[in-house]
């Protein structure tokens, strides 16, 4: 008997297998994002367009109670309604008022760590994610009165109130804490900082520096962060440190030692400033070795009836004057010792000398801004004027000629110089900068 085949002969079997093969493919298929949402159901549909989360105070680190305001903005281009969810990847990092909204109020919650905050967009087919993480930290505040140490192990911190250490008490902070200063309130119209009293040692080391700054995320012409302030009988040693956006890095203002090494002031109102303890008459005075004041807002260093003894200081790019020496007193001479120091480009001149004032300037570089002179000379109307003794130092001038050229092209002030470069030798002008790292340089120890 003759046996037939179910399908003639002729039926087209590549062409059915190839519409199988089309059917299943189709089914499998799903609309995808980079946020990973998918959608099983309809090839066609767009998912959600969504932006970055945006921060109302977007603050480096938090504290426990912090509010954050949080806002996503979305859309669909198929023009579904969309859903939203706020909630974290890991880690629970505090509470939202209103979860299920494009814009929520964050509570901070009281766990130091890392955390990531994330809201998840749905047009009921495809979704999207977004992420951003942030740091809580400890929050500091009050009087240290007994001796204390601030531990890499617990950081960062932020001080969120002042900090006063008293007398005869000694706070220590470790190498590679981070600190925080903060504003007081919403207004910010009162500022944080360490009042020292009695002794701060911030010591950290070149591959684990101590950092201090500003917490907030504004601009660098929004400073209203104190520093450190040293009164009184108050000791500072700051050793391979980081200080930004601070009001004044270090203020000191009394009898005691201060000693600054090995680290970067960046962005402050005034990197360093040195006053004259009114009370007892005492002039500050600050050991600076090593140190790096940039884009200071107004004066790089300023020294009012201060003293101060600076080597290897780099002072640059500063709003104001890189180096201010300024006394009214007859009797209180304001002065510095400056060796191999570099001043460079400072907007209203390398080094401002005015009134009752002395600096003895050795195997330094000053290096002039194109808006003004390299020395501003003033007279204030208690006194006559100071004096600028240098030793083998360049003055940005690529071949000097005469003294009176020295003079016209490097010093701006009110009377002429020789009234105030009394006792300075003009040879000690060179021609070309130095290298502080040749070997062969006299100015090399």
């Amino acid at each position: 008997m003759r046996r037939f085949s179910q399908f003639p002969s002729f039926f087209p079997w590549r062409g059915l297998l190839a519409i199988i093969a089309m059917s299943f493919s189709l089914s499998a298929c799903g609309s995808s994002d980079d946020g990973g949402g998918t959608d099983p159901g309809d090839v066609f549909n767009r998912a959600p367009n969504v932006g970055e989360i945006n921060w109302a105070n977007p603050y480096h680190l938090y504290i426990e109670g912090d509010a954050v305001d949080l806002r996503v903005d979305a859309s669909d281009a198929d023009g579904d309604s969309l859903r939203y969810f706020w909630d974290w990847v890991t880690a629970i990092g505090g509470s939202y008022n209103s979860p299920e909204a494009s814009s929520v109020k964050m509570t901070v919650g009281s766990t130091v760590g890392l955390y990531q905050a994330r809201v998840t967009v749905s047009d009921g087919k495809s979704s999207v994610s977004r992420v951003i993480g942030f740091t809580v930290a400890h929050a500091l505040s009050g009087s240290v009165s007994r001796n204390t140490v601030w531990s890499a192990a617990f950081s960062p911190y932020v001080i969120v109130d002042d900090i006063t250490v008293a007398g005869g008490s000694t706070l220590t902070i470790e190498p590679s804490v981070t600190l925080q200063l903060r504003r007081h309130g919403e207004s910010g119209t009162l500022l944080t900082g360490i009042k020292v009293y009695g002794t701060l040692r911030a010591n950290g080391s070149a591959a684990t520096p101590v950092s201090f700054g500003a917490n907030n995320n504004s601009g660098s012409q929004d400073v209203e962060i104190d520093g450190i302030e040293v009164l009184d009988r108050g000791d500072l040693e700051l050793r391979f440190f980081r200080m930004k956006q601070a009001s004044v890095g270090v203020l000191k203002r009394g009898v005691g030692n201060c000693i600054i090494e090995d680290g970067v002031f960046r962005l402050c109102q005034v990197g360093y400033q040195g006053l004259r303890d009114v009370t007892s008459g005492v002039m500050a005075a600050v050991t600076m070795r090593r140190v790096e004041i940039r884009d200071s807002i107004s004066h790089g260093l300023a020294l009012n009836s201060a003293t101060a003894d600076l080597e290897e200081v780099m002072i640059r790019n500063s709003g104001g004057t890189g180096l201010r020496v300024s006394s009214n007193l007859a009797m209180a001479q304001a002065s510095a010792q400056v060796r191999r120091c570099e001043l460079d480009s400072n907007r209203e001149g390398n080094l401002l000398l005015d009134g009752n004032s002395w600096v003895d300037m050795g195997c330094s570089n000053l290096i002039p801004a194109d808006s003004g002179k390299n020395v501003v000379l003033k007279v204030n109307g208690f006194t006559p004027g100071g004096t600028l003794p240098m030793t083998d130092c360049y003055w940005g001038l690529s071949d000097p000629g005469s003294e009176e050229e020295i003079r016209d092209q490097t010093f701006d002030g009110r009377i002429d110089a020789n009234t105030w470069l009394r006792n300075t030798d003009l040879s000690g002008f060179r021609a070309t900068a130095i290298d502080f790292n040749s070997p062969s340089d006299p100015c090399n120890p």
